[in-house]
């Protein structure tokens, strides 16, 4: 082996492990997620071992980037580093030309000022980003495996459907309790309508009334509530039907790769 092979294999061991110390993310886990042994991974990073192949480098590369564009970027910088021994299939980037047909994504900065994003992608979507099983997804600086988000994914959704039940039962005790404080009134008021005065009639009239309405404002948000609960099931059903397995999703970015 060449003095110039050595040195190829360490240049590009040493951005491959720079790039990992980047994105806080340690050799073991990185192993883990790619499924090599830490000692392969650490052996590529230290350059003693041979020049890693197109897989071990798309897989090691998907496990740490944040996007298509981030990706390509490390293509070229491979490429160069290896002087075009290794050349890895590049990803397709969709370039947003116009406000037709994006996302907005809308948020106000730590001084106060509102401003408007342009995305092709729907960047605000929770469910969006923990069911995106093709770029890497952060908790910070810390990168989630697969795992990790489909199982935020499903914490998320049983939250918010606990939640809404809650909120349900919990409006269903105040309009059961509303309704049994309206039939003692309308028991009442059968009495002042006979022999109470005008006043009194007019005070009952009065407490019906104001029970009714209140009454209809809790059955409005009920209703309100069951929609968006039926709203998070049917999205949440939606997006499972999406999830591949991992061998399925290992096949789809290698096709993604090969195109």
């Amino acid at each position: 082996m060449s003095n110039n092979d050595i040195d190829v294999k360490k240049k590009l061991g040493s951005y491959l492990k720079n790039l990992r110390k980047e994105k806080n993310v340690t050799a073991t886990k990185l192993a883990k997620d790619i499924e090599y042994t830490q000692g392969h991974v650490s052996g590529i990073e230290n350059g003693t071992k041979t020049l890693p192949n197109n897989e071990f480098l798309n897989k090691y590369l998907n496990a740490l980037v944040r996007d298509n564009s981030e990706f390509n970027k490390h293509v070229d910088e491979i490429e160069s580093i290896t002087n075009s021994l290794i050349k890895l299939n590049k990803k397709k980037v969709q370039k947003t030309r116009s406000k037709d047909n994006v996302y907005v994504t809308g948020f106000t900065n730590s001084e106060g000022i509102y401003k408007e994003e342009y995305s092709s992608v729907p960047v605000n979507n929770i469910a969006f980003q923990l069911t995106d099983d093709f770029n890497t997804k952060y908790f910070g600086d810390y990168a989630l495996s697969l795992s990790e988000k489909r199982h935020l994914f499903e914490y998320t959704y049983e939250y918010l459907k606990s939640d809404k039940i809650n909120s349900i039962q919990m409006l269903n005790l105040q309009i059961s309790d509303l309704e049994s404080e309206l039939k003692k009134v309308l028991i009442q008021s059968k009495v002042v309508k006979t022999k109470g005065t005008e006043r009194e009639r007019e005070l009952y009239e009065n407490k019906i009334s104001f029970f009714n309405d209140l009454i209809i404002s809790y059955r409005v948000r009920e209703k309100k509530i069951k929609d968006e609960l039926s709203k998070i099931q049917k999205e949440y059903n939606d997006l499972k039907k999406r999830f591949l397995s991992e061998e399925e999703l290992l096949k789809k970015i290698k096709q993604i790769n090969e195109d």
